[in-house]
Order: C-alpha cells, then structure tokens, then sequence
C-alpha cells in the first residue's frame, strides 16, 4: 500500500511541475512576443524569451513523445533531439543572463527614448532567469542524491 501511496504522490508532483513549466513557458514566449519593440536598451531580452520559452515547449513535447514510444528509430530520434535542444537552450540560457544583467537596473520609464525596457518584460526575465538557476540548485543535488541512491541500492539489493 505504501508503494501505491508514493506513486501517486509522485505522479502529482510531476503533473504539477509540468502544469508550472507549462504556464512559465507560455507566459515567456506571449510577453516576448507582446513586448517585441519595447526594449530598445537591450532588443535581445523579448528574444530571448521567445526562443526560451519555445524551446522549453518543444522539449516537454518531444519528453511526452519519447515517453509514448519507449523504443525503436523515432525514439532515438527523440532523444537525440533533446539533448540537441536541452545543449542549445543552457547556451542560450546563460546568453540571456548577460543579456538582462548587462542594463540592471534597467530605466522603466518610455520617456526615455532608446535607454528603457518594458517593466514587466524585463521583470519576468529577471525572475524567470533567477528561477532558471534557482532550480539547478536544487534539482543538480536532487538527482546525485537519486543516483547515489540508486547505485546503493542495486550493489546491496
């Protein structure tokens, strides 16, 4: 019984992380798109989301998929392709970190001509950023605790 218990328990926790991702990149690729022009000071930020958030999409979608199909040529595919995309968005992540930490504290204010950014543009990649390496600190640990655990208990079964 206690098996089932942490099963389920487990399969909420990853519905409602994918329900989060879901959300955060959504939000990223409409506020980038919806604010395209309104940050001359640094252009790259709504680029930046866009891309981000479009990649996080298409990488949960190819997850979903890979999941479905478990083996065989399309499966490989799908991998390959995620850890393609999953290389390319660390990149891109850590370019869009220089991109929003170069203008901070950026000028909100439009009267300024060629020198602002959107507030709530560069407020949700401020913070999208800061969750980006927030959860790298707390799931790298997570998964070498798991993978500890799991050489443990295969060598002493």
């Amino acid at each position: 019984m206690e098996t089932e218990e942490r099963t389920s328990v487990c399969k909420s926790l990853i519905v409602l992380l994918n329900l989060i991702a879901w959300m955060l990149l959504v939000t990223a690729v409409g506020l980038g798109a919806i604010h395209f022009s309104e940050c001359p000071i640094q252009p790259y930020i709504p680029i930046y989301l866009i891309i981000i958030g479009g990649c996080g999409i298409i990488l949960l979608m190819l997850a979903y998929w890979t999941n479905t199909l478990h083996e065989g040529f399309w499966c490989q595919i799908c991998i390959l392709s995620i850890i393609c995309i999953s290389v390319f968005s660390i990149a891109w992540f850590l370019t869009g970190t220089v991109w929003i930490y170069s203008i901070y504290p950026p000028n909100f204010n439009s009267t300024a001509v060629g020198h602002y950014c959107q507030r709530t543009l560069y407020l949700f990649a401020f913070w999208f950023n800061i969750l980006g390496f927030l959860s790298v600190v707390f799931f790298v640990p997570c998964c070498i605790c798991y993978v500890l655990y799991e050489c443990i208990r295969t060598i002493y079964g």
